[in-house]
């Protein structure tokens, strides 16, 4: 498999709409360390490019993201890390990698809560965890997922593990 990703519109939006598209950013690559990683502990791992929700695929297009591959510093070290959504044994796996050129470690989420889209969202922002009733600044950076204009949740990377706030209901 490629470490290399293919903009979205090569894939679902083209099929949907008959035409091809613009993207104003660039795809996100995934490191070949972090991509390594993913392989070694999920050998049959897919990255989710189609299928997705044409609405889905529509929003990525027009906000010029990668509905799969986001970066952000999910750990607060000053390196960029990387969160990728596939199919792993039959189910939908998120892949968070922390330090992708260094000493990568690869936290597995199991059937996230979402797996439309994939985005990063920047610490300091304020979400409403539904879960607890609450209001919650995120201290760090967060790998969220969306059940496209149906539900959300953003995972927290705290001492090695996530965190799951659901946030869109």
């Amino acid at each position: 498999m490629s470490a290399v990703l293919r903009p979205l519109c090569v894939g679902i939006v083209a099929l949907a709409t008959g035409h091809t598209c613009q993207v104003r950013a660039a795809p996100v690559e995934l490191p070949p360390r972090c991509l390594a990683a993913i392989e070694q502990r999920m050998p049959q791992w897919l990255l989710l490019r189609p299928p997705l929700a044409v609405d889905a695929a529509r929003f990525a297009r027009d906000e010029g993201i990668d509905p799969s591959v986001t970066r952000g510093d999910f750990d607060r070290n000053g390196v960029p890390d990387y969160a990728a959504l596939g199919w792993a044994a039959g189910g939908a796996r998120l892949a968070i990698c922390l330090n992708p050129g260094r000493r990568t470690v690869l936290i597995v989420v199991d059937d996230p809560y979402c797996h439309d889209l994939v985005t990063w969202t920047p610490a300091g922002t304020v979400r409403h965890d539904f879960e607890a009733e609450r209001d919650v600044r995120l201290r760090r950076d967060a790998v969220s997922v969306s059940c496209f204009e149906k539900a959300g949740a953003s995972y927290v990377v705290e001492g090695g593990t996530v965190r799951r706030i659901v946030d869109s209901d």
